[in-house]
């Protein structure tokens, strides 16, 4: 017999109105605070899909999507985390990985063995998938974004 598909929806409003209302809801909290909201500045301001959207020298499929494990390596360099080996606090932390791209089975299953929702080899085996020409690319589409919003962005080479 199959197994029932769990569906979670992430409705603000309705989440807001049931904790007023005293109902049990199920939280994945953030062990960043503040910088939770990172990943929603930088979708609403565009560069969340520049960065995520390289694409990729093919490779060895890992079962991930490239939007998530660049999503990940994103928050590694905003939060300044230097080495890769420095990156379990990121994928330890639930919300994080949630608003990233990670699916709340996938998360709670980390959580409940005590590791990250992925593995370094994975997200160190990713960053060699990245051509130079993509990064150039994805560095000029910031620069425009920031240009087109009035800021005043020089280069120097």
């Amino acid at each position: 017999m199959r197994e029932a598909i769990k569906v979670w929806v992430r409705n603000e409003k309705q989440i807001e109105e049931a904790i007023i209302n005293g109902e049990k809801v199920e939280v994945v909290e953030s062990d960043f605070g503040a910088n939770e909201f990172v990943v929603d500045f930088l979708k609403e301001a565009g560069f969340w899909n520049i960065i995520t959207g390289m694409r990729l020298k093919m490779g060895k499929n890992n079962g991930y999507s490239s939007k998530i494990i660049l999503g990940t390596l994103i928050m590694k360099e905003l939060l300044y985390i230097g080495k890769l080996s420095g990156v379990g606090k990121i994928i330890q932390d639930g919300k994080l990985m949630a608003d990233i791209g990670f699916n709340i089975e996938k998360i709670k299953k980390a959580e409940k063995e005590d590791k990250g929702v992925i593995d370094l080899g994975t997200l160190r085996n990713h960053l060699k998938k990245i051509p130079q020409d993509e990064s150039d690319k994805a560095f000029y589409q910031h620069i425009k974004i920031l240009r087109d919003k009035g800021e005043k962005v020089e280069i120097w080479l």
